[in-house]
């Protein structure tokens, strides 16, 4: 099976902007002549690793920013062509570290530990990477990344525009609808134990009575349940998104873990 689970992806599922899109867009200086254009694939980070895991991780984000300069060098592919094991990355570095956590935490075990001497290496440009060797580079390998909007966007969200761009307006809005189910498609497909939300609004979409409101159930805080078209439950956490500014890596880290270990009881 593809690595990224739905048979047909592309043009065949991807939503283009709309005229009015289009034009409220320009207002704004952005240039639509590539924003919005390009379909972004996304999924497992490697698809033998994650079936093989004892714990399906999900993290559901908004977008992937592209540059022009992206675009033009053809980076369609988040979990190929955007992945970066340079440290100074929040959102990779984070990442990596929540996958980690996430993996290494459990009842019997307890929290895992942030620590560890042997996670980073200096390589020849000086800039300090994730050691290909260690654990913290081999569990980032066993989850997957799952983008609401799978097309390039920009380095800020704006919310109302993809709330507009993702909730389908009526029965007849077929694109969206479309748009929907292939998206529930892709998560059920990955089959997850653990989803966790990055970010404002990510869960306010999913858990719309439009979208997958009826898969979704509060148990307090920042968990949920999700459970899919065949009764299948995950744990479900609403969290902040990993590029997050002012918060240490350390604090998110034990924030996440700390939550899903909360989870389990």
């Amino acid at each position: 099976m593809d690595k990224y689970y739905v048979e047909g992806w592309g043009n065949s599922w991807h939503r283009t902007l709309s005229d009015e899109e289009k034009e409220a867009y320009k207002k704004a200086g952005i240039n639509v002549d590539t924003f919005g254009e390009f379909f972004i694939k996304d999924g497992c980070m490697n698809e033998t690793e994650y079936r093989d895991s004892n714990k399906k991780i999900v993290f559901i984000t908004k977008e992937a920013y592209t540059s022009e300069t992206d675009l033009n060098n053809h980076i369609i592919d988040i979990t190929r062509d955007y992945y970066d094991p340079n440290i100074n990355t929040h959102f990779w570095r984070r990442l990596h570290q929540w996958a980690y956590g996430l993996l290494n935490t459990s009842k019997e075990e307890g929290i895992a530990d942030f620590n560890s001497d042997e996670r980073i290496i200096e390589n020849e440009k000086n800039n300090w990477e994730i050691n290909v060797n260690s654990e913290l580079y081999k569990n980032m390998q066993k989850v997957a990344i799952v983008n609401l909007k799978k097309s390039n966007g920009l380095s800020s969200t704006d919310y109302d525009y993809l709330w507009n761009y993702m909730i389908p307006q009526g029965d007849d809005d077929l694109i969206r609808k479309n748009y929907r189910d292939n998206l529930l498609n892709q998560i059920e497909q990955l089959d997850p134990d653990i989803i966790v939300c990055c970010g404002k609004g990510v869960l306010d979409i999913i858990k719309d009575d439009k979208m997958y409101g009826d898969k979704i159930e509060e148990k307090g805080g920042r968990i949920y349940q999700w459970k899919d078209s065949k009764g299948k439950t995950a744990k479900l956490i609403n969290y902040v998104h990993p590029s997050i500014i002012g918060i240490s890596d350390d604090i998110l880290f034990y924030g996440l873990v700390v939550t899903y270990l909360k989870s389990l009881d």
